[in-house]
């Protein structure tokens, strides 16, 4: 068990229908990201980098989370979502 306060550093994948390919975005960040849940609705239309419409949207079908310590510096926390584009 961790008895140190180590920083967080934070990471939110989406896959596309599973989880068994590469992400489609991966996005980064120092601040824990809003919640995801299963049901709820993206919009995959405002990540210009791929190429969708802006109206484009997906449902979260599965949300997986990976917790784990590196080199006893930080804490890293995946947040893996995985949608169904409409």
């Amino acid at each position: 068990m961790t008895t140190n306060h180590l920083p967080v550093k934070y990471r939110v994948e989406v896959y596309v229908d599973s989880f068994d390919s590469d992400p489609m975005i991966s996005l980064h960040g120092s601040n824990p990201f809003m919640s995801i849940r299963v049901g709820d609705e993206i919009a995959t239309g405002c990540w210009p980098s791929l190429g969708l419409p802006m109206s484009s949207v997906a449902d979260v079908i599965a949300i997986k989370h990976l917790l784990w310590e590196i080199d006893k510096s930080h804490i890293f926390h995946s947040l893996s979502v995985c949608i169904k584009m409409r």
